[in-house]
């Protein structure tokens, strides 16, 4: 098991690119790894793994609503269908909470998790991810 923060604001330098993660909160042996400050999170056993995250996020700096924030999980660099999350900012610092999970399987290992922004719009702030092996 393994879960990780970031409570600072960051808003992604390009689209399609990979939120990093500042603090691990509790890690649990080491089939799960993650480097403080990176955005990859190493799965390196095979097996199922359940994924969650949660982040909130508001329109960034120079950003005319309305924007959409989406984000969603990546295994090895390939959306994970069902993954994505997305809020409507409307207003100027309007927040927004995006949250969704998934399940995965592992069939060779080492497999790499990201949880990715689609655009450049939107900042995210109190992001965190929690990943647990289930067998």
């Amino acid at each position: 098991m393994l879960s990780a923060i970031s409570n600072a604001e960051q808003t992604p330098a390009a689209a399609n690119t990979a939120l990093v993660f500042g603090t691990n909160r509790a890690e649990v042996g080491t089939g799960i790894q993650h480097a403080a400050g990176t955005g990859d999170f190493i799965l390196n056993e095979t097996g199922t793994y359940a994924i969650n995250y949660d982040t909130t996020t508001s329109d960034a700096a120079g950003a005319t609503p309305p924007i959409t924030a989406t984000l969603h999980l990546e295994q090895d660099g390939v959306k994970i269908q069902g993954s994505s999350s997305s809020a409507t900012i409307t207003t100027a610092n309007q927040a927004a909470t995006l949250a969704s999970n998934a399940i995965v399987t592992v069939a060779t290992a080492p497999s790499t998790i990201t949880l990715v922004a689609s655009n450049t719009s939107a900042d995210y702030t109190e992001s965190n991810i929690t990943i647990i092996k289930l067998d």
